[in-house]
């Protein structure tokens, strides 16, 4: 069973976004940059989307995060 996208990202009714990160940030930036990436597809404010780490949800996410083939 393949991820689904729409567990990635959840758009509140007053248009906060919260991005779901399944891998660990260590330093290099990932949170920062995929959320900044995400807030420019999506046309919004950057201010408006906030990041969490994913639970361990391997019918969402996969295990440790990656897809299940």
């Amino acid at each position: 069973m393949a991820a689904q996208p729409l567990a990635y990202i959840h758009i509140a009714p007053d248009n906060k976004i919260t991005f779901f990160i399944t891998k660990a940030e260590m330093g290099q930036g990932t949170v920062t940059s995929l959320s900044m990436l995400l807030a420019e597809e999506l046309g919004c404010d950057w201010k408006d989307v906030h990041t969490e780490f994913a639970t361990v949800d391997p019918a969402l996410y996969g295990l440790y995060g990656r897809r299940i083939r």
